[in-house]
């Protein structure tokens, strides 16, 4: 299910450039992704390396679903109490954020495939839907960066609801390193395939 649009008030002026930014990380990180799995064939979309965990296919469905959770999250954060002094303390943290997740030694994440999302069609049809209201509700959403969430995982601890958006970016670039490597393994259907986007350098952390 999508959440709704936070707000209907527009942004204040004073944080304008902070939105655009966040708001062009976002869309370029959905560019990069799109551009990942578009023309795939359904023994590509299937592929999964020897020893590997997940297909390209679950990559796929877990950034679509997480396109759309995390939105939930920034949901629950804007909930919260408005806390300047934390916004204060917390200012450019999406750059620590950004560091973090695509750092070459991070980890693949360990998720287990929800099989939802069966077919690349079904995929970008949700991911789109999902990825649409993020670009429209961080335009219409005010006091972003004055309201704190802690993430879940120590290393990240709080994040405004501002960074939440950078959060989401992040991930999908994240899961587009995975996809390159899937893609660059020797078995993959169609021989291995150079970067046909990269990771990260959309995405400056402003």
């Amino acid at each position: 299910m999508m959440v709704a649009l936070l707000s209907g008030v527009p942004a204040t002026a004073q944080d304008a450039a902070q939105i655009a930014a966040a708001r062009k990380t976002l869309d370029e990180a959905g560019k990069a992704f799109l551009g990942l799995i578009e023309n795939l064939t359904e023994e590509q979309w299937n592929f999964k390396p020897a020893g590997g965990r997940h297909s390209i296919g679950d990559e796929a469905e877990h950034v679509a679903l997480s396109e759309n959770d995390l939105q939930h999250v920034i949901l629950q954060a804007m909930k919260s109490p408005v806390n300047p002094e934390a916004s204060k303390l917390l200012a450019g943290k999406e750059k620590k954020v950004r560091e973090m997740m695509l750092h070459p030694e991070t980890p693949a994440e360990n998720y287990k495939p929800k099989g939802k999302l069966k077919t690349r069609p079904e995929v970008i049809e949700y991911y789109n839907r999902a990825h649409t209201y993020a670009l429209n509700s961080i335009e219409k959403t005010p006091e972003l960066s004055l309201h704190v969430l802690a993430h879940p995982h120590p290393d990240y601890q709080d994040l405004t609801a501002y960074q939440w958006y950078y959060y989401i970016a992040y991930h999908t670039l994240r899961h587009c390193q995975q996809l390159e490597k899937i893609m660059a393994d020797a078995g993959f259907p169609g021989g291995p395939r150079g970067k046909s986007a990269k990771p990260g350098a959309a995405a400056g952390g402003k």
